[in-house]
């Protein structure tokens, strides 16, 4: 099954910078009640992902 988006690379410092800030809010998010640790894990695999590349 392919996603329903496109991953685009995060090359420029700006972009990268951006994918950390977001990373950082979903880490906090984890911690809130209700939220579902494997869609958060899946999150974050993303953005390393993008973030490495």
């Amino acid at each position: 099954m392919s996603p329903a988006y496109t991953v685009r690379v995060a090359e420029d410092p700006a972009d990268r910078e951006a994918c950390f800030a977001v990373r950082k809010e979903v880490l906090a998010a984890r911690s809130e009640p209700g939220a579902d640790p494997e869609i958060v894990d899946r999150v974050l695999r993303h953005l390393d992902v993008r973030s490495l590349r």
